[in-house]
């Protein structure tokens, strides 16, 4: 019994077809379950912390903690180089523009907080970004609490 060279053409021409589909089928099936990143990329430079934190406290001793955690001299450089350069902002103007900052410490500085507490957050508004909230009921808590995390 001989086979058409017609008939393996035909069979062979319906297998890819059946194949190519199955393919595709696979494919849509996949990207639909892949998830992609929703954030957007982080804003602002490398050594750069913007500091959320009302003008009054930054002038005083919460704003001086601040300085001598994140402005220490990165060691073993020649020349004297500060870990972060400080950029502040009261928090009435910590608008949507601001919020995918790369680095970001938010004080919260309230006579209602019971207590101090210290968080860090990764990728809140953008990414690649750090986040970290202190909140305290006062200026002289803010920096001890700051002060005693410094190495975290």
């Amino acid at each position: 019994m001989r086979i058409s060279s017609d008939f393996i053409k035909t069979n062979d021409l319906q297998m890819k077809k059946i194949t190519l589909l199955f393919c595709l089928s696979l494919i849509i099936l996949v990207s639909c379950r892949v998830e992609r990143a929703t954030k957007p990329s982080a804003t602002g430079a490398t050594a750069e912390l913007l500091v959320i934190m009302n003008s009054a406290s930054y002038q005083g001793e919460a704003g001086l903690a601040v300085s001598e955690v994140f402005q220490q001299p990165i060691p073993m450089f020649l020349a004297p180089e500060p870990k972060f350069d400080l950029v502040q902002l009261p928090p009435e103007n910590f608008v949507e523009l601001f919020q995918s900052h790369r680095h970001i410490l938010i004080a919260d500085i309230s006579d209602t907080h019971e207590k101090s507490a210290l968080s860090i957050e990764k990728n809140v508004w953008s990414q690649p970004q750090m986040v970290i909230r202190v909140n305290a009921p006062n200026d002289s808590l803010f920096a001890l609490i700051l002060k005693a995390n410094a190495d975290a």
